[in-house]
Parts: structure tokens; C-alpha cells; sequence
């Protein structure tokens, strides 16, 4: 049962049951007080409501763009905002107000995904259009759904075009757990096209295109020992010689996972290995966990130049 425990359920529990709301707000203030200094020194925070899941930070204009999850109306309201920071040195991060709001389509709020710019114009929006991939309950179409985004002014908002992923295991009633959330992409060089990393029952799924529009199928690491899989990441990273000089990349593979099976607990495993556009061949099969304690998820890594500035902004759950 503890590996269908995800932080969503936890959040939709507490958030739906109304006779819990006022403890709900006592126990969230209880606990954003008592954390005291073991809150980072240097983090995006918001006044008011409840933030979660940090998106990939994009270099636009100048300056870093990171969104991130944010419920204005919790305990009360439900459903997720795309809540927009600017910085310049990954330090200061300043609050810019909401790119991508609530419950303006029939499918719902929106959740984790990644955001690219279209630098050659591929989904047909213009050059520089920020594309947002991300997921959606997507209730009328029977479950979680990818639902495609653009901005035409650098990310500060967005517009909604369609639903361009539909959960192909929506209906199958073997499942406890419709997994099919948390579209992460990127534009690989090589073999000229879109990759996408997706959160399944069981798999990670990988999957190319040519217009962040129209996705299909090239492979999947499976997985079966770690409950259910969220966020994952996938990004390259340069090998150096003693010269300085590039020998090689490796590429790495991240998500949230479950280990209580194993006597851990929640938060991010990895796989190193490489990738082709296509497929991921990890080098060992069983990955690692990245962190020693608990509930260090929903990381990300951000780039602006070759080779990668790896960071990881994560949800802070205490």
C-alpha cells in the first residue's frame, strides 16, 4: 500500500477532506514555523498557499526562469498554478506572478512538465516560443494527459493549445495507479529531434518527436522494485580528461521513487548509462539512490551552456 502513496494523494487527502481544514492550516503553520534553520539559506519561497514540484529553470532574456507549482487557495482550493522566479545568479530569485493558471480548459489544473524554446520554429508558434509539455488530469478524456503550451514573451504567460498525449491505460482496470505524468524534454542533437522521458506504471517511457506535438514510442527502462515513479529527468554529462578537454559524455537518468520495500524511503533514484535519441541502456540495471535521507524529490537540472551546470532545486516537504 505505501508505494501508492504518492505526494499527490497525500495533498488531494488533505486538501479534500473538509472537516480536517482548520487542522490542516494549524499543522501548516505549526510545521512552516518549527523547520526554522533547517530551511536553506537560499530558496524560492511563496507567502501565501502551497508550492511543490519545481520545473526546469530556463535561460531566457538574461536570466534564469523557474516555475513552480504553487495552490494560492490551500487547504481550502485545489488544483496547481505555474508560479514564475527570475533570477540572474541562482541565489536571489525574484517572484514574477503566474504563468500558466488553474482550471481554464476542461482538463483541468496543470502539474509537473518541462518547458523548451523552440529555437528553429518545430511546433510552428514562431522562433524563441517557449513550449510548455505538461501534465493534466485530463478528466474527459478519462485520465492524466499531456497538454501542450506557448509563450510569445519569454515564459511570462502562456497560452493553451491542446492535449497532445492521452494516458493509453486509462481504462484498464488492473491498475491502482494510472501513471502517465511528468513529460520531461529536451532537443538531442544527434538524432535531430524532441526526446521526452515519462513517469508509467512501472517504466519509465521514452518517446521522440519532430513538433512537441505528435509523440511516439521508442523505448522504456522498466521498473518494478521502486512503487510509483515520478519526475523524471534525463540529461547528459561531459567526461573530461586531464587536459580539461571533452573524452566523452555519460548520460543520467533521475526520478522519484519509493524504497520502503527495501527499508529506505521516498526520494530520488538514478541510473548512469547512455542514450541515443531512442533508447536508455543504463550501465548497471538496479541505479542508486542520489540522496541519504528522506523526501529529497522532484529535482531538476537546469543548462545554458555546454558543458551542463548540473543543480538540483527540489520540493522541500520537511
Amino acid at each position: 500500500m505505501s508505494s501508492f502513496m504518492t505526494r499527490r494523494r497525500v495533498l488531494g487527502l488533505i486538501g479534500s477532506a473538509s472537516l480536517l481544514h482548520s487542522s490542516a492550516r494549524r499543522l501548516f503553520s505549526e510545521f512552516t514555523s518549527g523547520i526554522g534553520s533547517r530551511v536553506p539559506r537560499f530558496h524560492a519561497a511563496t507567502a501565501t498557499g502551497r508550492i511543490n514540484d519545481p520545473q526546469r529553470p530556463l535561460w531566457i532574456n538574461g536570466c534564469w526562469n523557474l516555475w513552480i507549482l504553487w495552490n494560492k487557495d490551500f487547504p481550502d482550493g485545489h488544483g496547481t498554478v505555474w508560479l514564475r522566479f527570475t533570477s540572474k545568479d541562482l541565489v536571489h530569485w525574484a517572484e514574477q506572478g503566474t504563468s500558466i493558471p488553474k482550471n481554464t480548459t476542461p482538463y483541468g489544473d496543470v502539474w509537473t512538465g518541462s518547458s523548451v524554446v523552440d529555437k528553429a520554429n518545430t511546433a510552428g508558434f514562431g522562433r524563441d516560443t517557449v513550449v510548455a509539455l505538461t501534465t493534466m488530469p485530463c478528466k474527459p478524456l478519462g485520465g492524466q494527459g499531456t497538454g501542450r503550451w506557448y509563450s510569445n514573451d519569454g515564459g511570462s504567460s502562456f497560452r493553451f493549445d491542446s492535449v497532445v498525449m492521452i494516458n493509453p491505460r486509462a481504462k484498464d482496470s488492473t491498475l491502482r495507479d494510472k501513471v502517465f505524468r511528468d513529460p520531461n524534454v529536451r532537443w538531442h542533437e544527434p538524432s535531430h529531434g524532441w526526446v521526452m522521458c515519462l513517469a508509467e506504471p512501472g517504466q519509465i517511457g521514452f518517446y521522440r518527436s519532430s513538433d512537441l506535438k505528435s509523440w511516439k514510442p521508442s523505448g522504456s527502462l522498466k521498473n518494478s522494485e521502486l512503487g510509483t515513479l515520478e519526475c523524471p529527468n534525463l540529461f547528459p554529462l561531459h567526461l573530461h580528461g586531464s587536459d580539461g578537454k571533452i573524452v566523452g559524455e555519460k548520460w543520467v537518468l533521475l526520478c522519484g521513487a519509493n524504497g520502503m520495500t527495501n527499508g529506505f524511503t521516498t526520494g530520488t533514484h538514478y541510473w548512469v548509462g547512455v542514450f541515443d535519441g531512442h533508447i536508455f541502456q543504463p550501465d548497471d540495471g538496479t541505479g542508486r539512490w542520489l540522496d541519504g535521507g528522506r523526501t529529497f524529490t522532484l529535482q531538476q537540472h537546469l543548462a545554458r551552456t555546454q558543458p551542463i551546470l548540473w543543480n538540483a532545486p527540489s520540493w522541500l516537504r520537511g
